[in-house]
């Protein structure tokens, strides 16, 4: 179960490289440029110039270019003096994760445990930013205003401004990545003792889990095998892939499920029938994060149903050849459905005007009219089969 996890993880592990690697190349640019505005105003110093306006606006630009990267970033990020414990400053995303408005915010210290749940966590973290200039995916678990907890994971670089103790720190929320992996973990539970085929699929269609029984119907040799491949383009053949683009998936993010039958692909290319069974797994913002699918093999039945279609034609054939021997075909409420050629010609009715009609109206005389309805209704509804016998109809 371990292992099947590692998806989702590396997931995790690569959404929170990339977001940390933008914020660091961002801070790494303004570093630049704060540097290079220092050592021209260090030379212009030297040679007991005054700053022009032109100097000016450049330092001008660079905090506004800062100000706009740090307040507008859909990380949250927060700056802090890590030996005071103040909250210098904090963007609106980091606002909404803590559940609090800025004011209210930086009136707190780092060292209260208002955000913090483990403080001794919190301290580990804190000495390793002072030792090593850095942190880097950082698992922390706070607590918001409201109080709920999120789960984030924390990076972080020391800023060489002020007194040298300021850092500017980013969180990657992963709270509804560890509650899908929760629900995935109870999916799996049930899945692995299923003899239909079960997986898992990310919002884009790579597959993140599928049982054994999913893995021995698509050909596969084990369920690894399965892991990181788009499930429509892979185990699907092109007309369906369509569908499923066109159909399937929209009518999912609609309505939260779809249900119906699918050709699937094997490895070896064969086509097999299916009966796909698809739900979404949603955020807790209602956001789709997740497809389940519960796949059944449908061979056998669609094998026994065309079965039947050639037994019916071969015995329709026999019966409309058949001149001699009148046949006709009723539902459970005793209307026509089949009526012969041999039919037509001794009751006097065509199929056409027959079929559709109740027996009882067509060749059933007054005085038995009742005693056929009751009879027909008790073997409906599992009692005793009419047995053949002599009988005199109307035409």
């Amino acid at each position: 179960m371990i292992n099947d996890m590692k998806v989702i993880q590396e997931a995790i592990r690569k959404e929170v490289e990339i977001q940390t690697a933008d914020l660091q190349a961002e801070i790494a640019e303004l570093r630049s440029e704060r540097d290079t505005l220092k050592n021209v105003f260090e030379a212009m110093e030297e040679g007991g110039y005054i700053v022009n306006q032109q100097a000016e606006k450049r330092l001008y630009e660079s905090q506004d270019k800062f100000s706009k990267a740090f307040y507008n970033h859909p990380t949250p990020m927060q700056i802090v003096n890590i030996k005071s414990g103040e909250r210098v400053d904090v963007n609106d995303s980091a606002l909404k994760l803590f559940g609090q408005k800025r004011e209210e915010f930086q009136q707190g210290n780092i060292f209260d445990n208002s955000i913090c749940i483990d403080s001794q966590e919190q301290k580990k973290a804190i000495e390793t930013i002072t030792k090593e200039r850095f942190i880097n995916n950082y698992p922390v678990d706070l607590v918001n205003k409201s109080g709920a907890i999120r789960h984030v994971i924390a990076s972080g670089t020391m800023l060489d401004i002020g007194d040298g103790n300021q850092a500017i720190v980013s969180f990657v929320d992963i709270t509804e990545r560890m509650r899908a992996e929760e629900q995935l973990n109870m999916f799996k539970t049930f899945a692995e003792s299923s003899n239909q085929g079960m997986g898992w699929a990310d919002i884009d269609g790579h597959i993140v889990y599928a049982n054994s029984a999913l893995a021995e119907l698509v050909g596969e040799k084990d369920q690894k095998a399965l892991l990181g491949k788009n499930v429509a383009v892979t185990y699907y053949p092109e007309d369906e892939q369509q569908r499923i683009t066109e159909e399937v998936f929209p009518c999912i993010i609609k309505d939260g499920t779809w249900s119906g039958e699918l050709m699937m692909r094997q490895t070896s290319g064969e086509l097999i029938p299916t009966h796909n069974s698809l739900f979404l797994i949603r955020n807790e913002a209602s956001e789709p994060m997740f497809f389940a699918n519960i796949v059944t093999d449908i061979t056998e039945r669609k094998q026994a149903e065309e079965a039947l279609r050639e037994s019916e034609t071969h015995f329709r054939k026999l019966f409309e050849r058949t001149d001699a021997v009148s046949v006709q075909g009723y539902d459970r409420n005793r209307r026509v459905i089949y009526w012969n050629p041999a039919s037509e010609k001794l009751y006097g009715y065509t199929a056409d005007n027959a079929i559709g009609k109740q027996l009882e109206d067509l060749i059933i005389p007054d005085e038995m009219r009742e005693q056929v309805i009751e009879a027909v209704s008790a073997w409906n509804s599992g009692g005793p089969r009419i047995p053949s016998s002599e009988l005199t109809l109307r035409k």
